[in-house]
C-alpha cells in the first residue's frame, strides 16, 4: 500500500484510483506492507512498514525501476538481522516483488509512516548506513499493541514459525 507521494512515483500505467483488493498469500509470515517516499538530506528514501508487526524497512528509491527489488533486498536484510531462516527471507521477498501496488487508505498506517519519517530523519543524523537505521527503527516502539516494539513482534513471530512442523513434500 503506497502513501500518496510513493503512489504517484510508482503507480502502474493506466491504474485509476479504483481500489484493488489485496490478495491473501499462503505461507507468508508478514501481512500487507505500507510504504512512503521521503526526501531526507537530498536522498529519496522509501520507508516500508508491515501492517501486522510494524517491521520497518528503509531503502533508496533510485533507481525507480528497481523499487520492488530494492524493497525485497531491504526486507531480506531485516529478516537476516533477526536470524530468520534464508527460506523465510526468500518467500517474503517474493511476495513483495509480486504483490499488486495499491494506494494506502488506512489512516493509522499513514500516521505511523509519518512518525517513521521523523525518526528516520533523526537516525540519519547519526548513521549513514541505511541498514543500521533500519535496525534502530525496529528497536523503536511504534506498534499499536503488545508488543509495541517491532523487533519484539518479529522475534515472537519467527519463534512461532520455527515451532511449526516443516512442510512435507508430496
Amino acid at each position: 500500500m503506497c502513501a500518496q507521494a510513493l503512489w504517484r512515483a510508482v503507480r502502474p500505467p493506466g491504474r485509476s484510483r479504483a481500489a484493488v483488493k489485496l490478495p491473501a498469500f499462503q505461507g507468508v509470515a508478514f501481512d500487507h506492507w505500507a510504504a512512503t517516499l521521503a526526501r531526507i538530506d537530498g536522498r529519496d528514501l522509501v520507508i516500508g512498514l508491515d501492517a501486522a508487526t510494524y517491521l520497518t524497512v528503509v531503502f533508496p528509491f533510485e533507481p525507480q525501476g528497481q523499487f520492488r527489488r530494492s524493497f525485497a533486498e531491504a526486507l531480506e536484510a531485516a529478516l537476516a538481522d533477526f536470524g530468520a531462516p534464508e527460506r523465510t527471507g526468500v518467500i517474503e521477498s517474493m511476495v513483495v516483488e509480486t504483490a499488486p501496488l495499491v494506494r494506502l487508505t488506512d489512516p493509522r498506517l499513514a500516521s505511523r509512516l509519518k512518525d517513521l519519517k521523523f525518526f528516520c530523519d533523526l537516525e540519519l543524523s547519526y548513521h549513514a548506513d541505511l541498514r543500521t537505521v533500519q535496525r534502530n527503527l525496529n528497536d523503536l516502539p511504534h506498534g499499536d499493541g503488545e508488543p509495541f516494539v517491532p523487533a519484539d513482534a518479529v522475534t515472537q513471530l519467527l519463534t512461532r514459525l520455527a515451532d511449526l512442523p516443516a512442510p512435507r513434500a508430496h
